[in-house]
């Protein structure tokens, strides 16, 4: 887990993701960030990997730019069936 107070830079530079894919060994291409604000997906974007917008998340319809993710969930249960399907 990487908190907000692990690095000096924030969402939505993407140094906060780059961080967590090193703690965990494996590179940027494996990872999908699950968002639920603005700067999730700003930083996703930033750091060149796919983003899904959790709706029951941060923030509302209206705050989210939708064309910058790769799909929305609206439960876990969805995101567990988005990652049976990318394989």
């Amino acid at each position: 887990m990487v908190s907000g107070d692990d690095l000096s830079l924030k969402k939505p530079d993407p140094a906060p993701l780059e961080f967590a894919a090193e703690q965990l060994g494996v590179p940027l291409t494996a990872c999908v960030l699950v968002g639920d604000s603005t700067n999730d997906i700003r930083a996703a974007g930033a750091a060149g990997i796919p983003v899904l917008w959790a709706t029951y998340g941060y923030a509302g319809r209206d705050d989210i730019e939708q064309d910058a993710t790769h799909g929305a969930i609206d439960t876990i249960f969805q995101l567990c069936e988005c990652l049976q399907v990318a394989g």
